[in-house]
């Protein structure tokens, strides 16, 4: 069995770039090659002693960098600018999502509930139902009494996110003057 890997002994440490008189200007070309080209330090490595100064050591180059600030890759690039939150879409009044929620059964119930509820998208108003069970006639009464007064608004525009054939989609009849629309589809339904 063959004895433990040994790592070849490291060179001295050399001077980060020499100590001539040059030293202070191979070094800030150094410096500015890598906030230029934003270059990893082996690379950087590689244009250095090729171009600078054939002896400098990669502990040594890394230390020069350090010094100047320009150590950390990730901090010199640019940072691309954070998209601004937009705004939401200004909306009219008058323009109702409306969705079907199942409720948690709770432990003095012995079936789910299921809650409908109809949110105008620019005054955050908010109009609510609980029913026993997700059915037309459930769906019927509730767009009936949506429409029958409980909206402060005149309803517009109707949106829903149910799937065709849910009792919500199959009974959502809009009356005259109201689109409806499928959120999944790209055209209202007059």
């Amino acid at each position: 069995m063959a004895g433990p890997r040994r790592r070849p002994r490291p060179e001295p440490h050399a001077a980060p770039l020499a100590d001539d008189a040059d030293a202070c200007a191979r070094q800030a070309v150094a410096v500015a090659l890598r906030k230029a080209l934003l270059l990893p330090l082996d690379d950087l490595l590689a244009v250095v002693r090729e171009f600078l100064n054939p002896h400098v050591s990669r502990s040594g180059l890394d230390r020069c960098l350090r010094r100047h600030g320009a150590a950390n890759l990730r901090a010199l690039k640019p940072k691309e600018p954070k998209p601004a939150h937009g705004t939401f879409k200004a909306y009219d009044p008058g323009y109702l999502h409306i969705d079907i929620k199942y409720l948690p059964q709770m432990a003095d119930e012995d079936r789910r509930r299921y809650l409908f509820v109809a949110i105008d998208r620019a005054t955050q108003w908010v109009f609510l139902r609980i029913y026993p069970a997700q059915t037309a006639a459930n769906a019927r009464r509730f767009l009936r009494d949506l429409d029958r007064g409980a909206a402060p608004m005149k309803i517009t525009r109707m949106l829903t996110d149910q799937a065709i054939g849910t009792p919500l989609m199959e009974w959502m009849a809009p009356a005259p003057g109201i689109a409806m629309c499928h959120i999944g589809c790209r055209q209202s339904h007059q």
